[in-house]
């Protein structure tokens, strides 16, 4: 017990939290020291500091799920592939909408968890960040599509840039 109190899953909120178990005061918690948590007798209310550390380290545990899925995202790479020597295009949409699913699905998962309260505000802003990211990847998704569809009509027929000669110019372009 005293081993993981010392650990960096016990942050202020926890040890607020323990006080109010151990009905102490407020103050308890300001330079907390071994001697305090000794006086507290962790022998006989073993259950009220197991109970705030299971809570501190499934709180710690949402957030370093979250922190991950940031870190991913930060470093996610592109596949990149040329295309016919002339551009290159994004490959491997499946692998980036199959995390980017993954990682939705986990956030609302999240929100099931009696201990989501602590990590509420982060992971909204994380969801509304991975909507965003699905937002451009589905318009580049649909941007890549039509460039391919458009290299198909211009690219490939010289009686096309014949009729359409401004269009096709623009295309180049």
């Amino acid at each position: 017990v005293v081993s993981d109190l010392a650990s960096d899953l016990m942050r202020p909120e926890s040890w607020r939290d323990l006080a109010h178990e151990l009905n102490k005061p407020a103050e308890w918690v300001n330079e907390m020291t071994l001697a305090k948590v000794w006086d507290a007798d962790p022998l006989t209310h073993d259950q009220l500091f197991k109970k705030v550390i299971a809570k501190a380290q499934a709180e710690m545990s949402l957030k370093m799920f979250l922190t991950g899925i940031k870190a991913y995202w930060e470093e996610a790479p592109l596949e990149i592939g040329n295309y016919q020597g002339k551009v290159n295009l994004v490959k491997g949409w499946d692998v980036m909408f199959e995390k980017l699913n993954e990682h939705l699905g986990s956030l609302s998962s999240m929100r099931l968890s009696p201990h989501f309260g602590f990590i509420k505000a982060d992971a909204n802003v994380a969801d509304d960040e991975l909507n965003q990211v699905r937002l451009v990847l589905d318009t580049l998704v649909d941007v890549q599509r039509r460039w391919v569809y458009l290299q198909g009509i211009f690219g490939a027929s010289a009686d096309i840039r014949h009729q359409l000669p401004v269009e096709s110019s623009h295309f180049e372009k």
